[in-house]
């Protein structure tokens, strides 16, 4: 059985430093373009980076180890890419590229729904990094704009976020 390693975090990052973050908003219609844009802009790896530092901090040489033996398989401009449809990171499993592949846990679920032998397991808590995220309604939003917002946050919202990946802790 090959295996998916999912970090606790949800979002894909808009800068090679974390430290000086991107926040970008646009319109849903440009998710597909603006993710591509994306991968090309910033190469992924800055969390898996982070859990090598914390392995380093837990075993020494674990770090350089981890770095050593990482493939950098998503998120340049040369990446391998799988047919239209099917998600980048459970492909590269599939297809022997790598035999575990340390992604966002909303990239794991997906990953296993599309491939059923393979199997998304959580790092444990001294490996696991994470992001946290507001929400936010704008001052002079619609009413329409608090009622999204207000359903997000909803049992409701919640259990959709959470079958993506997403920890809801409102449930």
């Amino acid at each position: 059985m090959r295996f998916l390693a999912a970090i606790a975090v949800v979002a894909m990052t808009s800068s090679a430093n974390a430290a000086d973050p991107v926040l970008l908003h646009a319109a849903g219609s440009l998710r597909g373009a603006l993710t591509d844009v994306l991968k090309a802009f910033d190469p992924s790896g800055d969390y898996a980076f982070e859990v090598f530092a914390k392995a380093g901090a837990l075993k020494a040489g674990s770090r350089a180890a981890l770095e050593k033996k990482a493939l950098q398989l998503t998120g340049g401009p040369s990446s391998a890419q799988p047919l239209a449809g099917r998600s980048v990171y459970g492909w590269h499993v599939a297809e022997g590229r790598a035999d575990i592949f340390l992604t966002y846990c909303t990239n794991a679920v997906v990953a296993v729904r599309e491939n059923p032998g393979q199997q998304m397991i959580d790092l444990p808590e001294a490996l696991a990094v994470g992001a946290d995220y507001g929400l936010t309604v704008m001052n002079g939003a619609t009413a329409r704009a608090q009622d999204f917002a207000k359903f997000i946050l909803s049992r409701e919202g919640q259990g959709i976020l959470q079958r993506h990946g997403f920890s809801a802790p409102g449930l």
